[in-house]
């Protein structure tokens, strides 16, 4: 079972069980605010549709799921909608566009340089996923981006794989994400989720990623 809402405290962990534990990231809410340029997607999409945009609080309250997802929560003014051509408008602007606005949270670049031990698991796709963390020089132990044939949150088959691919107990991991989805993937995997203190979700379960 998952622990309810404490701070921790890096100074009281021990270095050991640090160097140890393996620290598996979500992208998108968690350590990466892209709620900007998702919502400048997202915006497009409904300007093809003759839709008013949509403020960014909106856009990121709906992230987490994957893009299908995403916009079916973001054009619900039409239900049932083919997406499958709005998903390559999507597309094409967003990957033109991945940092324009997008920026790390402001205690990321901290919280990665005190953890020896770091992977990537997160539901964006490869193509979007890997430019960024490239461009922003973020390395990695292992990343599963959400098509990579692993499945994808909520379920906790991507973090299995990439625990089985690094050789790491899921005693020995921490899941650290933003959303409700995310602490049902960790709990699915086995592993503890942190949830990261500023987070704009709901979520009732997991530990705060607090005080760096």
């Amino acid at each position: 079972a998952l622990s309810l809402s404490v701070g921790i405290d890096f100074s009281l962990v021990h270095s050991q069980t640090m160097d140890s534990t393996l620290f598996i990231f979500d992208l998108d809410g968690t350590l990466l605010d892209s709620g900007p340029d998702l919502t400048q997607a997202v915006n497009r999409v409904r300007g093809h549709l003759d839709l008013p945009p949509l403020p960014v609080c909106e856009v990121e309250c709906a992230v987490g799921g994957g893009l299908g997802d995403l916009l079916t929560r973001c054009l619900q003014e039409r239900p049932g909608i083919d997406l499958g051509p709005l998903r390559r408008i999507f597309m094409t602007h967003y990957a033109e566009h991945l940092l324009d606005l997008s920026r790390p949270y402001e205690a990321v670049e901290r919280v990665l340089e005190r953890l020896p031990r770091r992977a990537l698991m997160t539901n964006k796709p490869r193509r979007f996923g890997a430019p960024i963390i490239q461009q922003l020089g973020w390395r990695f132990e292992g990343t599963i981006f959400g098509d990579d044939g692993f499945g994808r949150k909520p379920s906790g088959d991507p973090l299995k794989a990439l625990l089985k691919r690094l050789g790491q107990p899921p005693g020995q991991a921490v899941y650290v994400g933003d959303t409700s989805i995310d602490a049902q993937a960790a709990q699915d995997a086995g592993l503890d989720f942190w949830l990261v203190p500023w987070s704009k979700h709901t979520v009732c379960t997991g530990r705060r990623l607090d005080s760096f």
